[in-house]
C-alpha cells in the first residue's frame, strides 16, 4: 500500500481545514493563508501522518499507460525521421560500427569532432547484440526446417524500439505514475495524471521526438527521470524547496544523485547545452539538503565521464579529440565568442601551459601528459578560429523569434495555449491552487465525475519546474539557428502545464477530448502518410530489390567459378543506388542489402555531403565447426558479398557456429584497406561548401531514388520501378499540407467547396525508384500501389508546370 504525508491529499483532515482557511467570505474578501498552511505543514512534518493511498493504476492511469503504449510501438514502426542529421550522424555511424560501412559527415572527421562515439555507442551496442540474437534464432530454427532471418531493415525497427523508444515510454510512464502519487487518494473521474499520460500519447510532438535518435530526445529522456524523482521526493518532504526537514527514506540522495547522474550523462551526447535544463534541481536539493559535500563528487565525476569520451574518441578518431568543446565552440554566437569564449579560452590555456602539463610530466603518465597537451593544442586551434571569427551553426540556416512559439502551436495545438496558463497559475498566490468545486455539489456523483480536483496548496514545486523551461526556451531564442528537435527536452513539461491550464480553465474534461484531440489525430496521420510512409515503403520496396540483385550476382558469380571462369568473373559486383534532389530522405544503409551502396549525384544543392566511411570488418563471423580455419564475414547479416575474408573459404563447413570477438563489440572496425581516416583529407570543411568528390556520373548508377513531379515522372515513366505519391511540401499550403483532411472528402456531397478547396491547395508528387540509364534490367516496373484520395487528386488536377 503506497503512503504519502497527509500535506498532500485532497482528502485528508488537513486538506478540509486548508479549504476551510481558504474559504472566501460574503463581501469578497479573502482570509490571507500563509499562517494557517504554515501551521499545517509543520504539524505534519513533525507528527508524520500518513494516509494510505490507492496505487495509480487505481486512479486511472492504467489504461491511458496502456495507450501510451501502442502509441509508442507504432512510432518505433511509422513514426518520421524529418531531420536529415538523424541518418547521416547517427544511424550511419551505428550502421558503420555494426555492418563495416556506412556515410560519414565532416562533424566525425578528426580534424573538426564535434560529434562523440560515446553517444554512438550507445545505441550501436544493443543494435549488436539485437543482430547477434537474431543471426543465433536463424541457426537454432534451421535445425528444425524453419525459416527465420532477421535482415538489416528489421534490425533497424527493432534497435528503433527497443533502445529509443522504450527507454522513452519507461520515462514517461516513471513521470506519469510520480504525478498520480502527487495527486494522492481523491474522488472524481478528471485527474492530472491520467490526462497527461494522454497528452503524452496524443501529442504530435511527443510522437516524434519519442521515436527520434537525438541527443535532444536522449536528454527529453533523461530530464524526465529526474523530474519523476523531484515530484516523488516532493511527495516525501511536504513543501520541498521551503524545508530543511530531511526524509528518512533516503530520497534526498536519490534526487540529488538522479540529478547530477542526469547532468553527467549529458555529456555522453555530446552538445553540454542540455545541461542547463537541470541546473535548477541541481541548485534546488543543494539548497534544500545542503550537501555541499557532494559538489566535488559531482566534479569528480565530469571529469572521469569527460575522460572516458576521450579513451573512447581516440579509438575511433585516432587522436585526441574533444567533441564537448568543439560543440561549444561551433555553436556559440558570434558575439558570445568575441565577449565570453575568447577570454576564457586564453585563461584555459594559460593554466594548462603553466601548471597542468608540468605536473603530468612530474607525473610520468605519459598518456595524461599526452592528453594535456593535446588539449593545450585544441585551445590554440580554438583561439586562432574564435580571432578569425568564423561562421558557425548559423550557415544551415536562421529563423526568427517567432519560430518556437509557431512549432509548439502546431505540435500541441490547445495544449501549448493551455500550457501557458498553467505556467502562469503556478506563480500565482496560494489560493487559486485550492479545492475547484461547489461544495453543494460534493455529494451528488452526477456532478462528481466532471469535476476538477487540484491536488496541491502551494506550487514550489511547479515554479521549480518553470525553471529549466525558461531556461532552455530563451537558450534556444538566443542561439540564430533554430531546429524544431532543439525543444524535444521540454516537450513533456508543456503536456504537463497544458493539463494543469486545463485544469484550471475549466472543470470539464470535455474539452480536452473535443478541442486537442482531433487535431492531434490528423496531424500525426499527416506526419505519416503525407511524408513517413511513401519513404519508408519506397525504400523497403529498394532493400527488397537491392536484395534479389544479390541473389541473383552470387548465383552467376557460383556458375561462373563451377564452369572454371577467371577469378575476376567470380568477384560478387553491388548494386548502386544514387540519391537526387531528395537525398535528404534517405533513411539509411539499413534498407539496403549489404552488396547495394548509396551514392549522390549531382543536383542544384550546392552544399557539402558525406562521404562513405573506409569498408570495415566487425568482428562477427561464422566460422567452421570442425575445421575453424576457414571463416566468412557476415556484415549485414544473409548473403553477404563485400567485406569478406578471401583465405579458408574452400574449408567452410556447412555446420558453422557464431562466432564473436569481444573487442569488437565497442572497438572501431578494422579496416579492409589502410586507414583513410587517420589524417584528415582536404575534402572535409565546416564551411558547408560543396566537395564535388561527393558525385558519381549518373551512368554508374543502377537505381536512382528521388522525387518527381508528374511531367517529370512521365519522361522517365519506362523505368519506373515502383512509385509512391507524397505531399509536395513546398507548393502545398497550411494547413491543409500539416493536418491529414482528405478524408473530409466524403463530405463534399454536403459540402461541394470543401473538396475544391482541398485539392486547390494540396500538391502531391511522385517517391520513385527508377532504374539507371545504364541498367538494362529486363525487370517489368512495379506498378503503382493504389492510394485513391492522393492518385485521384492527381490525375484530376489540371495545368502547366509542376502542377499534378
Amino acid at each position: 500500500m503506497v503512503k504519502m504525508p497527509v500535506l498532500l491529499s485532497s482528502d485528508s483532515p488537513s486538506a478540509s481545514l486548508r479549504g476551510k482557511s481558504g474559504k472566501t467570505s460574503s463581501n469578497g474578501r479573502t482570509a490571507s493563508l500563509a499562517p494557517q498552511v504554515n501551521e499545517v505543514v509543520s504539524e505534519a512534518l513533525s507528527n508524520t501522518m500518513l494516509v494510505p493511498v490507492p496505487p495509480a493504476c487505481n486512479d486511472g492511469v492504467l489504461q491511458p499507460l496502456f495507450l501510451l503504449f501502442l502509441v509508442r510501438t507504432f512510432v518505433a514502426w511509422r513514426a518520421p525521421m524529418d531531420d536529415c542529421d538523424e541518418v547521416f550522424n547517427f544511424w550511419e555511424p551505428i550502421h558503420y560500427h555494426v555492418v563495416g560501412h556506412g556515410f560519414k559527415t565532416w562533424e566525425y572527421a578528426s580534424e573538426y569532432g564535434i560529434r562523440t562515439w560515446a553517444f554512438v555507442l550507445l545505441y550501436s551496442l544493443p543494435c549488436k547484440i539485437l543482430w547477434i540474437i537474431g543471426l543465433n534464432l536463424h541457426d537454432a530454427f534451421s535445425d528444425y526446417s524453419i525459416y527465420f532471418s532477421l535482415d538489416k531493415t528489421s534490425l533497424f525497427y527493432l534497435t528503433r524500439f527497443f533502445a529509443v523508444v522504450m527507454p522513452c515510454f519507461f520515462s514517461e510512464m516513471v513521470l506519469v505514475r510520480s504525478v498520480a502519487k502527487l495527486e494522492g487518494a481523491r474522488r472524481g473521474k478528471f485527474t492530472i495524471a491520467r490526462y497527461f499520460c494522454y497528452a503524452l500519447a496524443l501529442a504530435p510532438g511527443m510522437f516524434a521526438a519519442s521515436g527520434a535518435l537525438l541527443p535532444s530526445s536522449f536528454y527529453m529522456v533523461c530530464a524526465n527521470f529526474v523530474w519523476a524523482l523531484w515530484i516523488r521526493s516532493y511527495c516525501d518532504r511536504g513543501r520541498f524547496a521551503l524545508t530543511g526537514t530531511k526524509s528518512k527514506s533516503g530520497s534526498d540522495f536519490k534526487t540529488l544523485a538522479a540529478t547530477a547522474l542526469a547532468v553527467v550523462i549529458t555529456l555522453i551526447s555530446g552538445w553540454p547545452f542540455a545541461a542547463l535544463v537541470f541546473v535548477f534541481f541541481f541548485l534546488g536539493v543543494l539548497l534544500s539538503f545542503r550537501a555541499w559535500s557532494a559538489v566535488p563528487v559531482g566534479l569528480m565525476t565530469v571529469g572521469v565521464t569527460l575522460g572516458f569520451m576521450a579513451i573512447v574518441d581516440y579509438e575511433f578518431y585516432g587522436t585526441w579529440v574533444y567533441p564537448v568543446w568543439n560543440a561549444v565552440l561551433y555553436n556559440t554566437p558570434a558575439a558570445a565568442k568575441t565577449k565570453i569564449l575568447i577570454p576564457v579560452v586564453g585563461l584555459l590555456a594559460r593554466v594548462f601551459t603553466n601548471h597542468v602539463v608540468p605536473m603530468m610530466e612530474q607525473a610520468s603518465v605519459p598518456q595524461a601528459s599526452d592528453m594535456a597537451q593535446s588539449f593545450v593544442a585544441a585551445l590554440a586551434k580554438a583561439e586562432a578560429d574564435l580571432l578569425e571569427e568564423q561562421p558557425g551553426s548559423e550557415l544551415y540556416g536562421v529563423a526568427p523569434l517567432s519560430y518556437y512559439p509557431k512549432n509548439l502551436a502546431l505540435n500541441f495545438n490547445f495544449i501549448f495555449l493551455f500550457a501557458c496558463l498553467g505556467i502562469a497559475v503556478s506563480w500565482s498566490p496560494a489560493f487559486l491552487w485550492r479545492r475547484i468545486m461547489n461544495p453543494k455539489d460534493h455529494d451528488h456523483q452526477s456532478t462528481q465525475a466532471d469535476s476538477v480536483v487540484l491536488f496541491v496548496t502551494e506550487t514550489s514545486m511547479f515554479r521549480w519546474l518553470t525553471g529549466p523551461f525558461f531556461t532552455w526556451v530563451l537558450l534556444l531564442c538566443y542561439l540564430p539557428h533554430k531546429e524544431e528537435r532543439f525543444l524535444f527536452p521540454v516537450y513533456p513539461l508543456v503536456c504537463l502545464f497544458g493539463v494543469v491550464g486545463l485544469a484550471v480553465a475549466t472543470p470539464s474534461v470535455r474539452l480536452f477530448w473535443l478541442l486537442s484531440v482531433p487535431l492531434s489525430i490528423v496531424r500525426i496521420f499527416a506526419q505519416v502518410y503525407y511524408y513517413s510512409e511513401p519513404v519508408y515503403t519506397v525504400w523497403e520496396k529498394a532493400r527488397t530489390i537491392s536484395l534479389q540483385i544479390s541473389i541473383e550476382n552470387e548465383s552467376k558469380s557460383a556458375s561462373f567459378a563451377s564452369s572454371g571462369a577467371p577469378s575476376e568473373q567470380t568477384q560478387t559486383t553491388s548494386s548502386t543506388w544514387c540519391l537526387g534532389n531528395d537525398w535528404y530522405r534517405f533513411p539509411g544503409h539499413f534498407f539496403l542489402h549489404e552488396s547495394a551502396r548509396a551514392q549522390f549525384i549531382k543536383t542544384k544543392f550546392d552544399g557539402i555531403l558525406p562521404a562513405h566511411f573506409p569498408e570495415a570488418r566487425t568482428g562477427i563471423r561464422l566460422v567452421g565447426q570442425q575445421s575453424g580455419v576457414g571463416s566468412k564475414n557476415i556484415s549485414g547479416g544473409q548473403n553477404a558479398a563485400s567485406a569478406r575474408d578471401q583465405q579458408g573459404q574452400s574449408s567452410l563447413r556447412d555446420d558453422r557456429d557464431l562466432w564473436v570477438q569481444v573487442s569488437s563489440m565497442w572497438r572501431k572496425p578494422e579496416a579492409l584497406r589502410p586507414r583513410l581516416d587517420a589524417k584528415v583529407p582536404p575534402r572535409w570543411n565546416n564551411q558547408n561548401r560543396e566537395e564535388h568528390d561527393r558525385y558519381v556520373p549518373e551512368s554508374q548508377c543502377d537505381f536512382l531514388v528521388d522525387g518527381f513531379s508528374k511531367v517529370e515522372l512521365e519522361k522517365v515513366q519506362d523505368r519506373a520501378e515502383y512509385c509512391r505519391t507524397m505531399i509536395d511540401n513546398s507548393a502545398s499550403r497550411f494547413p491543409f499540407r500539416s493536418f491529414y483532411l482528405l478524408p473530409l472528402e466524403m463530405g463534399a456531397s454536403v459540402v461541394p467547396w470543401l473538396r475544391q478547396t482541398i485539392r486547390k491547395y494540396l500538391e502531391f508528387r511522385y517517391f520513385c525508384i527508377i532504374r539507371g540509364e545504364g541498367n538494362k534490367s529486363p525487370r517489368p516496373a512495379t506498378p503503382r500501389p493504389p492510394r485513391v484520395a492522393a492518385d485521384a487528386l492527381a490525375t484530376e488536377k489540371t495545368g502547366t508546370g509542376d502542377e499534378l
